[in-house]
């Protein structure tokens, strides 16, 4: 059963769990009870929600597991559990009954919240993960792109859910309304570029198990010396971002928020210089966790914001 759970990237799926439970607790709740508004996502139902966003999550690891097999061999051989302690067969039965329970959960939200119309997000993402593990992932870019997408839905999907609650607070203070908006999709932006360059340099990082399956992967058509200037130019969208947040912030931001965005300039560019002199699987691996780190470091900044 250990092996069975170390295959949906348990760290991982904390970190999805824990942006959930800051952006709804942190962010968005504080922003509509100050105004009297009703949460769509109270406690229960909220709980739900992100169980059912760390079982689409979980989902998607599974499949990639059990379709990237071969590559594993090569790239993840000190974490590959297929064939070693686990076989195939247990891993699909696995992954159905992770889609069956995310889908009892998601019909369960729908009739809560009263929107049925909602609920074809949940076959659709799973599909979506399907696809990417068996064809996306293997072509140039769009497949790092899909799993940036995902990312930065994690946190959209929260603005989606709660928009009836965001449509009454515009009601009664429409800046406030937009403010949280315009917060909620600057992390969104933050989060699919930072995401972006990680999935590139993972795909660096995992070459040499990508040619043995014949992927089609951004260092393996164009080369790792094209990979890395891309991702070198990913970074400084990331920094322009930056000066494009606090240029167009419709409040003043305080003396703390404005330092940790210039920590987190500091560290974007420290990673920059991490990805041009990086040459090694080490290295790439080491620069892949510092693009994690960056985007913790972003949530962070998030709750600064938001409570100031």
């Amino acid at each position: 059963m250990r092996n069975l759970l170390s295959l949906t990237r348990p760290k991982n799926l904390l970190i999805v769990a824990v942006s959930q439970i800051i952006l709804i607790y942190f962010v968005i709740h504080p922003f509509l009870e100050k105004y009297q508004v009703e949460p769509i996502l109270n406690t229960g139902i909220a709980a739900l929600f992100i169980i059912c966003t760390v079982l689409i999550s979980a989902a998607g690891y599974v499949i990639n597991d059990i379709l990237d097999y071969n590559a594993d061999q090569i790239n993840k051989l000190d974490k590959v559990f297929l064939g070693q302690t686990l076989n195939r067969k247990h891993a699909v039965l696995f992954y159905a009954l992770i889609l069956i329970l995310g889908f009892l959960s998601a019909i369960i939200i729908a009739f809560k919240i009263q929107r049925l119309d909602l609920l074809w997000i949940y076959p659709m993402a799973n599909i979506l993960l399907f696809l990417y593990s068996y064809i996306f992932k293997n072509l140039v870019l769009i497949g790092n792109i899909i799993v940036a997408l995902f990312t930065a839905g994690v946190c959209y999907i929260l603005l989606f859910a709660e928009q009836d609650s965001i449509l009454n607070l515009s009601q009664i203070n429409k800046e406030k309304s937009e403010y949280l908006e315009y917060l909620i999709l600057s992390f969104c932006g933050f989060s699919f570029l930072a995401n972006l360059a990680r999935e590139i340099i993972k795909d660096i990082e995992d070459l040499e198990g990508d040619k043995l399956v014949h992927s089609k992967t951004l260092p393996i058509v164009f080369g790792v010396t094209a990979g890395k200037y891309i991702t070198v130019l990913i970074s400084i969208l990331l920094i322009l971002g930056y000066i494009f947040f606090i240029v167009y912030h419709p409040f003043q931001l305080s003396m703390i928020n404005n330092v940790v965005i210039s920590l987190i300039t500091i560290f974007t560019c420290y990673l920059i210089y991490q990805v041009y002199r990086s040459n090694e699987k080490v290295h790439f691996s080491r620069v892949s966790i510092l693009y994690k780190i960056l985007m913790l470091s972003g949530l962070i900044l998030l709750i600064s914001i938001s409570q100031s």
